[in-house]
This record gives structure tokens, sequence and C-alpha cells, in this order.
């Protein structure tokens, strides 16, 4: 079942994982370890229109990465990632 990124943002509160932030360079180096950057910058650079512009700038300029961040949510869903991943991607990155 694909969810929203608002029923994935209220799943987050759920669970406690709202105030989860990696850096940066925590987020990158999970994303390679995990074998999906190129994934995610595909992605990214694949979003059409003023909204794909938002992503890209987000994406690209982040300092703080959130967990419940509205557009990473929305990308997850795109990308049919399971909360649960997501979760422990932020988990693992908040260790590196």
């Amino acid at each position: 079942m694909k969810r929203t990124a608002q029923e994935l943002a209220n799943r987050i509160r759920e669970y406690k994982l709202e105030g989860l932030t990696v850096t940066r360079r925590q987020f990158m180096l999970e994303a390679v370890e995990r074998d999906v950057d190129d994934v995610f910058e595909a992605h990214v650079a694949g979003q059409p229109g003023k909204s794909g512009k938002k992503l890209a700038t987000w994406y690209r300029d982040s300092v703080i990465f959130y967990r419940d961040n509205e557009y990473l949510n929305q990308a997850a869903a795109d990308l049919g990632l399971t909360d649960a991943w997501v979760d422990q991607f932020f988990i693992d990155a908040a260790g590196r």
C-alpha cells in the first residue's frame, strides 16, 4: 500500500523519529553504502516542473536532512521505499 507524505509523517511522529536528523555527509555516505546514491540522484533529476525544482533545491542545498521532511517522504513514496527502510536508513546514517 502506497502512503501519502502526510501519512508517512504521521507514522514517524508516532514512533518518535520526527526529531531524527543527519548531516548531508551522513546522508550521502549512507546512500553510497546502500548503493542508492545514483537512484536518488536520478529521481531528483527526473522530476518536472516547479515541484521538481523545489525537490532538487532541497536535495542539493540541505545541510541537515530531517526524517519527517515532506520532500523526503514524497520521494521515498515515489521510489517505493518502505517506512521501515527509511527509518533504518536514518538510524544507520546517524551512526556515520
